[in-house]
């Protein structure tokens, strides 16, 4: 019979903070004020980024990071397929064939957390090069400036 571990399991507020049932939009509409808090580089007061550029180009590494383990997992899942059983009788061959089974249900889990990482890259990327675009059209606006600030 399995323990019973007393206790409370609360998130790290840096990992996952959930969102409130019904936030208040901030200025510009939307309702994630805490998204700066996973290292972000202030909150969503309105129009901008919550990750700098560096930011943005490491999440998108650490996705394909993630998305190459699970191809190599693939890899190896996908030569499950070719499991035979150790004898010649039913109950051999029939575990073989379960086993080949979950083989392919593992490796169709696997491609689809791929294609996933490969997706959440690219997004991350793409808000990479939104930022900077943001960031030299504001160079540019800010460089014709003239008059007084206030």
């Amino acid at each position: 019979m399995a323990k019973e571990i007393r206790g409370h399991a609360m998130p790290d507020p840096k990992v996952y903070v959930p969102t409130p049932q019904d936030p208040a939009p901030n200025q510009s509409g939307g309702t994630v004020p805490w998204a700066s808090q996973a290292g972000g580089s202030g909150p969503n007061t309105g129009p901008g980024f919550a990750f700098d550029a560096e930011q943005l180009k490491a999440l998108a590494n650490k996705w394909d990071d993630l998305a190459d383990k699970f191809r190599n997992a693939r890899v190896r899942a996908e030569m499950l397929n070719e499991v035979n059983g150790p004898g010649l009788e039913y109950a051999s061959e029939g575990n073989a064939e379960r086993v080949r089974s979950s083989a392919r249900e593992l490796a169709r889990a696997l491609q689809q957390r791929t294609r996933y990482c490969e997706d959440m890259a690219e997004r991350f990327r793409a808000a990479n090069s939104a930022y900077r675009v943001a960031d030299e059209e504001a160079t540019i606006t800010g460089g014709k400036s003239e008059g007084k600030f206030g």
